[in-house]
């Protein structure tokens, strides 16, 4: 029963990663991902089996409760809620603050958040948390059960799906992306606050499918253009946008292929391994010519398709940026 202590992000991109599960599950609906996870509020839940589950409970924007249980799993010793509680934070001070399976006294655990920090006992073998520890985990999850409600159970990863064209300027994808490329840009924007609209019909957008209460859910928790407070980049893993840009556009003006600062647009797609810059000239709208270039988390910076390039380029869309006050990148859409 030994654990370690957790690897938990930070209260809000932990916040993030739990909307996006839950958005993605309405939006899968009636083809959901083998678990269940839910977003009320202030309050996650997540159905691990029947008789397992967890909670993340927020108070405020500094305090949180994250807590599972398995009621079919005795161990000796374990702690009631009220006992484990009663370790924690003066706040921290009610049974209904934690998961219901918690309050068997049979197996849990609890983690508090306050202010700056989790503060947590080791974490036991088995609990019962969702897929949450990582961006990657998420995109994870999402895809497979993308590909799997939508391919007959062929539970695969590595499925290109197009890039729509940015209705804003005409241009758009001539290559392709993989669902799970696609999971990951849209958890990794929610975690920015900076998720936009044409990505999100990106990943679930389809036939019988009810896009809208996972886009409602994700609006109503701050994590869209059009209600967060983004780009925030604080506490999230990896090399931002803004920075990624800077070796891109380097590495087009040693290569001779850059665009004049003056007329160009750029766009930033987030890759599972690394980001993906596209630059454009806002006056070849029609003709659609961009340069597009993978800035890699292991370091390796080139032209997509080149030697080094994964699983399919990925060629984003891309939209007119004014030159004053404008942001220095924008996801695609």
């Amino acid at each position: 029963m030994d654990g370690q202590l957790p690897r938990l992000p930070s209260l809000r991109v932990l916040w993030a990663r739990w909307c996006v599960l839950a958005a993605g599950s309405r939006a899968m609906t009636p083809a959901p991902m083998p678990f269940g996870i839910v977003v009320d509020g202030p309050v996650g839940r997540y159905r691990a089996s029947s008789t397992a589950g967890a909670m993340l409970a927020r108070f405020g924007a500094d305090r949180a409760v994250l807590s599972c249980g398995d009621v079919s799993w005795r161990v000796s010793g374990s702690r009631t809620a009220t006992e484990l509680l009663a370790d924690g934070p003066d706040w921290a001070d009610h049974v209904s603050m934690v998961d219901h399976h918690l309050r068997s006294g049979h197996f849990g655990w609890i983690a508090y958040w306050n202010v700056d920090g989790w503060r947590a006992a080791p974490v036991p073998d088995g609990v019962p948390l969702p897929p949450t520890h990582t961006t990657s985990a998420v995109a994870e999850a999402l895809s497979a059960a993308q590909v799997g409600s939508t391919s007959g159970g062929a539970w695969t990863t590595d499925v290109p799906v197009p890039y729509p064209a940015d209705s804003a300027s005409g241009t758009g994808s001539h290559l392709l992306s993989t669902v799970r490329d696609t999971m990951f840009h849209v958890t990794r924007m929610a975690e920015y606050e900076w998720l936009d609209r044409t990505a999100w019909e990106t990943a679930f957008g389809g036939s019988g499918r009810d896009i809208e209460a996972g886009w409602r859910l994700l609006e109503d928790q701050g994590l869209t253009t059009a209600t967060g407070s983004g780009p925030i980049t604080e506490d999230v893993d990896g090399r931002t946008a803004d920075q990624a840009v800077v070796l891109a556009a380097q590495y087009a003006e040693q290569r001779r292929i850059a665009i004049p600062d003056d007329v160009r647009v750029d766009s930033a797609f987030r890759r599972e391994s690394g980001w993906e810059i596209t630059f454009s000239d806002y006056r070849d709208t029609g003709s659609g010519r961009t340069v597009a270039i993978l800035v890699a988390d292991n370091g390796w910076v080139g032209r997509t398709g080149a030697a080094g390039g994964g699983t399919g380029a990925v060629l984003t869309g891309t939209r007119r940026i004014p030159a004053a006050g404008a942001t220095p990148w924008s996801a695609p859409g």
